[in-house]
């Protein structure tokens, strides 16, 4: 198949996995219908299972995916951690405490292969899927590359439903307390004005063309320290440090990826990266995981869930203004709005 077809194949797919997506509410979320759809074109000889390779993504994904990576890295505000602390220690202890249940607990059921595998998949996600999949393919472990396919496409059928209705739930007390809304206006206007580190450059430089040069530049430093470490710390775990450091240098900003106007291009590039794998994959295989996932999935989508919950209640602890302000009853702030209005 000619690389343009292959490529406009993969596009309609993602395209239709969307929709899907936004049709059901992410019940049936894009990852999921990409993987159901390529899987099924696969298996019946629709499609060929060199479609990926055609299309030629797997070298310019592994490329590209760096730079998502950094941007996610520039999520990460020292600042805002340190405000938010108990954030952190609650995600830490969770994530800890998680993961080592999956290793311990899950050995005895589905292995240790599986469960060393499938570990890193509900802490990391997206990210952790590629490490996972891309240094399993290359130990020639297939079988628990696939688990870490089907158990990262099941978590976000599971698991994303759930922590949406529980963060939805926790947005809506946090919006009906009219002081921490006031509160974190203030700060999110105060952190932007007074983000400017040593390596900030001038305005004139805000442009998609120089966002995308500094996220390659940032990756190609990653590249290179990662190397020095002699491969101890991967590519993709560097990508995500920089990003972090060079934003609080301010030579990063804040979800930069989303300025450079190709995010969804790198995004379609990343995903389909993870499914690669799935051209290799038979039936047989999925089967054979089935029992590990039925054991594994419940559990890493419930501990996700209630993670997700208690950072979000930490967050919202976290951030309640000291006790010298008087909190107002959404009645007397209503009040309030309509004096300020006659006047």
């Amino acid at each position: 198949m000619t690389p343009i077809s292959a490529l406009a194949i993969l596009f309609c797919i993602y395209a239709v996995s969307e929709l899907i997506a936004q049709k059901t509410k992410a019940i049936f979320s894009t990852v999921l219908s990409i993987a159901i759809l390529l899987l099924a074109s696969f298996w019946s000889g629709i499609l060929p299972r060199t479609l990926i390779d055609d299309a030629q993504i797997t070298g310019f994904g592994n490329i590209i995916a760096g730079l998502l990576i950094v941007s996610l890295g520039t999520t990460i505000d020292f600042a805002e951690l340190r405000r938010q602390w108990k954030v952190v220690v609650t995600a830490l202890c969770g994530v800890c405490g998680a993961v080592a249940a999956i290793v311990l607990i899950g050995r005895p059921f589905i292995g240790s292969e599986m469960a060393i595998a499938g570990a890193p998949i509900f802490a990391g996600g997206s990210a952790a899927t590629l490490i996972m999949t891309s240094t399993l393919k290359e130990m020639n472990l297939t079988t628990a590359a696939t688990f870490c396919i089907v158990l990262y496409v099941t978590q976000k059928f599971i698991g994303v439903p759930i922590a949406s209705l529980l963060l939805r739930r926790t947005a809506r007390l946090i919006r009906d307390d009219a002081v921490l809304v006031e509160q974190y206006s203030t700060l999110q206007e105060e952190n932007d004005a007074a983000h400017h580190g040593p390596l900030h450059l001038p305005k004139c430089c805000e442009r998609p063309s120089m966002y995308l040069a500094k996220l390659a530049v940032v990756a190609v430093i990653a590249y290179y320290a990662s190397k020095l470490t002699g491969g101890a710390v991967h590519y993709f775990v560097m990508c995500l440090i920089m990003g972090a450091v060079f934003f609080a240098l301010g030579f990063l900003d804040k979800s930069i990826l989303g300025k450079t106007q190709a995010s969804s291009l790198i995004t379609f590039f990343v995903t389909i990266l993870i499914f690669s794998n799935l051209a290799q994959t038979t039936p047989e295989q999925v089967l054979s995981v089935l029992p590990a996932l039925l054991t594994a999935a419940p559990s890493c989508c419930t501990f996700r869930s209630a993670l997700r919950r208690l950072t979000a209640s930490a967050a919202r602890s976290a951030s309640r203004p000291p006790c010298s302000f008087r909190r107002r009853s959404p009645r007397r702030s209503d009040e309030t709005r309509r004096k300020r209005k006659r006047s």
